[in-house]
């Protein structure tokens, strides 16, 4: 969620600013969460970087002109470079490495399996969890470090969940809901939950085009209401994004 909110805000800023100048960026986010394959993700997320590594680098190694296996090989040889080309840390060839993995097994499944079907929840679901577990590589300092938060989110869980619903627990539960802290993530997951409503929302049409369908009187309001929210809730001091660093 913070690598998504971070850069899908970061290409937004520069939309604006851009068509304030009169110029038309291309979007470069396009509800990436709610894939259900790998190779829809990537047609989602990034797409000013994905289209790039499409035209040159994957449609001059032959892209799918050619056999179904180098097809394949090409694909991960594109997601293992789009790994390096994030920066010189085994993290990112990590997660360049395990993209390259799943798109590949995908698209062999579909060559030697193309009659199996699944859920589209499920399938969501499960192309979800695993690009999460990809993105703990992206965004850990160290191979190590992403092995070791991945175990702990994975291991004992039985064991956690007995612990959390014992009658001491449940006690220190209701205490820990009290304070500052769990008030902020509790705010900020109901934050999240309405980001992702509003951009499920606007895969028909942008909240600006809805906005603008507004009488007048409602669509100023509509303005100074965001613009409200903006100052209200901007963070203003010198706060470096994710993305950044590329």
């Amino acid at each position: 969620l913070q690598i998504y909110f971070d850069f899908s805000a970061y290409s937004e800023i520069a939309l604006g600013c851009a068509k304030a100048m009169g110029f038309e960026l291309m979007v470069n986010f396009n509800m990436p969460y709610f894939s259900s394959s790998f190779a829809e993700f990537w047609g989602r997320w990034h797409i000013s970087l994905s289209t790039w590594f499409r035209d040159y680098l994957y449609i001059p190694l032959g892209g799918n002109r050619i056999s179904k296996t180098r097809t394949i090989v090409n694909q991960f040889v594109v997601f293992l470079i789009s790994g390096f080309w994030h920066g010189a840390n085994w993290t990112f060839v990590v997660w360049g490495f395990l993209h390259g993995t799943f798109v590949s097994l995908e698209n062999t499944i579909k060559q030697y399996a193309p009659t199996l079907k699944m859920n589209i929840i499920f399938k969501r679901f499960f192309v979800l969890m695993l690009i999460s577990i990809a993105w703990v590589f992206f965004r850990a300092n160290s191979v190590h470090q992403a092995i070791e938060i991945i175990n702990s989110s994975f291991m004992g869980i039985p064991q956690q969940l007995h612990a959390i619903f014992t009658n001491a627990n449940l006690a220190r539960l209701k205490v820990l809901y009290a304070n500052k802290e769990a008030s902020v993530l509790f705010t900020s997951v109901l934050c999240c939950v309405f980001a992702f409503a509003i951009e499920f929302k606007q895969k028909n049409r942008t909240i600006a085009e809805y906005i603008a369908t507004f009488a007048k009187p409602w669509r100023y309001s509509a303005y100074l209401f965001l613009i409200y929210g903006t100052i209200l809730l901007g963070v203003f001091e010198k706060n470096q994004f994710i993305y950044f660093q590329f």
